[in-house]
């Protein structure tokens, strides 16, 4: 799910500059802390106030941000009512401002820590996700430390200076970078097919689970090529976003080529260009940093970058057309079948008037999005449907990022679904196509 593309959060005004001060333990210069990797993005356990929660890492976001959800369990301090929104256009929403929590991460800890909640129910990402997600650290993560990201280990570490890292930077290319409004902003060429655009900046973004974002409204005469796709892109402050995604030629970055890199454009009715950074033209996010292994430094502003197994890994995207997104769970019951050994080794049923049940829980998944023209769409698929069995599998206890996988298996896949619709079940199959294959020459 690409919705960190959408959030683009631009606080209207700026916490206390007090506070956001991370502390190592007093016998150590630097920390490790184990992440999980889903649906390309970062995602770390963390302590608020004692409370365990999951936050994302995405140094796109400045300040660090709460969900609503969790204001039952978790006892904020110094609360005050806030406005803030994205970079689309619209009104701002209502939120909570918070200040002088204590945050743990792995090791770390800011006694000190200044948050923004926000209340409105209707943005829950966790759906999108597939797990539990309460809040999203921001770049204040980043600030005067090192940070590196270990995406085969899954594994960040934390530093003060980068000789704490025991890492060999020699072995790395350094990306120079420029911090503006705390975030990152690196430079990079773009062949767009027909069209080169050399010294493009573009926002370093973590918290993008796409490969790439264009601006290309901001682009001199910018032409989307074919083949491409029009899109749900996600869901930011202001609502859906829509767009287009296709593939480039290749982008350079420092040194390195990325070859066929998929790209969304969202429509520039999502956007203000006004409320964007200076000459900002796009994000580079996260299926393409994820190819490397990767030390932000901040107070030196510069990136050091060095390819890792996943580097040639293809780009792809869902071929079958739909968004599939985790409703919540369910109780199912079982009913347990008595097995035995016999004397002869032989397994048998034991029947008898003795009923015995199994409660499992399982998560429910609907359909969320359909694009027009699909292989979904075309098999009858349609947007509120419960989806049940995917290739003979009850989707009750898979991963949403198993799903996703089985709905990007490769051209030509056989996929057969089971959904509910109106309290009535139906199958339908359908083969994956991908919607942006460039023609072979």
């Amino acid at each position: 799910m690409k919705w960190l593309l959408t959030i683009l959060i631009s606080l209207m005004s700026l916490l206390p500059v007090k506070g956001q001060n991370w502390q190592l333990p007093p016998d150590k210069d630097h920390v490790i802390i184990p992440f999980d990797f889903v649906n390309n993005l970062i995602i770390v356990p963390v302590l608020l106030n004692d409370e365990p929660l999951s936050f994302i890492i995405d140094n796109g976001v400045k300040e660090t941000l709460l969900f609503g959800e969790v204001l039952d369990s978790v006892k904020l301090k110094n609360t005050s009512s806030f406005s803030f929104q994205g970079f689309g256009i619209g009104e701002p929403i209502k939120g909570l401002m918070s200040l002088y929590n204590k945050l743990q991460v792995g090791g770390l800890v800011d006694t000190s820590h200044h948050l923004y909640v926000i209340t409105d129910s209707a943005f829950n990402i966790s759906k999108n996700i597939g797990i539990h997600i309460h809040g999203i650290l921001g770049s204040t993560f980043f600030r005067n430390n090192v940070v590196s990201i270990d995406y085969v280990k899954k594994k960040i570490t934390f530093a003060k200076r980068t000789e704490d890292l025991n890492v060999k930077l020699s072995k790395y290319q350094k990306l120079p970078i420029s911090i503006e409004n705390e975030r990152a902003y690196a430079r990079v060429n773009i062949n767009a097919m027909k069209q080169r655009y050399a010294d493009c900046k573009m926002l370093l973004d973590l918290g993008n689970s796409d490969p790439m974002m264009i601006f290309h409204r901001e682009f001199p005469e910018y032409k989307i090529s074919p083949p491409s796709i029009r899109e749900y892109l996600g869901f930011g402050f202001n609502g859906a976003v829509h767009g287009y995604k296709n593939r480039i030629k290749n982008l350079q970055i420092a040194d390195f080529d990325i070859k066929l890199p998929i790209v969304s454009y969202p429509d520039s009715n999502s956007y203000d260009p006004k409320k964007l950074v200076a000459n900002r033209m796009g994000s580079i996010g996260n299926q393409i940093l994820s190819r490397f292994y990767l030390v932000f430094d901040y107070v030196d502003n510069v990136v050091y970058m060095r390819p890792n197994k996943y580097f040639d890994k293809p780009y792809t995207l869902d071929m079958s057309g739909i968004e599939v997104v985790h409703e919540g769970f369910e109780f199912v019951k079982h009913r347990l079948t008595n097995f035995s050994d016999n004397k002869d080794g032989r397994t048998t049923i034991n029947f008898s008037t003795e009923v015995n049940y199994q409660i499992e829980l399982h998560a429910t998944y609907i359909i969320d999005q359909v694009r027009p023209n699909s292989p979904a769409e075309r098999a009858g698929v349609m947007i509120g449907d419960r989806l049940l069995r995917i290739n003979g599998r009850g989707v009750g206890k898979m991963k949403l990022q198993d799903i996703k996988n089985k709905l990007q298996a490769g051209q030509d896949k056989l996929v057969k679904i089971k959904l509910a619709r109106n309290d009535e079940e139906m199958s339908v199959e359908f083969r994956l196509v991908d919607p942006l294959a460039l023609p072979i020459i």
